[in-house]
């Protein structure tokens, strides 16, 4: 076959291959039901399928290309099936995007994070600065502090289970602390939600 042939069908397997960017991750029911078919974890669907909730309480987490994790639920959307992907993702919390003088605007960094062994969580940081990152909440009446590492872009930071130093891994809510190497201390956000996948579904 003469090669010129060969290129629509690869630009069409590529752009097929492409479209389906997320894969069933976790569930709390046996199936769910995505453009008309029972999915189970490891299938694959795009931001464009649709979804048919079954219960009330049905809850479906989702992987997509980059390893991020993506929760979406039947009472985020109120019981009401039909809703793209896109849109259910766009249902859940909604935050207030808290920026800063040195935190690019177009970065929305509160939100929630799903933890499995390590999430990445973004600063939002003009990757040109030298800072460090921390993250504080409090357990009971206990402060604590978790510097986590950032990646080597400052893109990032690398969130893992020592977050919990040690106790049950459970839901938090962490403030993120920016500590530039010549300037003032200051708050990227107040608003993030840390949550173990256990309790995600």
């Amino acid at each position: 076959m003469n090669i010129k042939n060969l290129l629509p069908l690869l630009v069409l397997v590529s752009t097929l291959a492409n479209a389906q960017d997320l894969k069933v991750f976790r569930l709390n029911t046996p199936s769910i039901n995505i453009d008309g078919k029972e999915c189970k974890v490891g299938d694959s669907f795009n931001k464009a399928s649709k979804i048919t909730w079954s219960d009330a309480k049905q809850v479906v987490i989702a992987k997509d290309s980059s390893g991020k994790l993506l929760r979406m639920s039947s009472a985020a959307a109120e019981g009401k099936s039909g809703y793209s992907v896109e849109k259910l993702l766009g249902l859940q919390r909604t935050y207030k995007h808290l920026s800063s003088r040195t935190v690019e605007d177009e970065v929305d960094v509160s939100g929630e994070y799903i933890l499995d062994e390590e999430v990445l969580i973004p600063t939002g940081m003009d990757t040109e600065d030298e800072f460090k990152i921390e993250l504080l909440y409090t357990d009971g009446d206990e402060p604590k502090c978790y510097t986590p590492t950032i990646t080597s872009d400052k893109a990032h930071v690398v969130v893992d289970n020592n977050l919990y130093m040690g106790k049950e891994p459970k839901t938090i809510k962490v403030k993120m602390m920016c500590y530039p190497k010549d300037d003032e201390a200051f708050c990227i956000s107040d608003d993030i939600l840390v949550i173990p996948l256990e309790e995600a579904l």
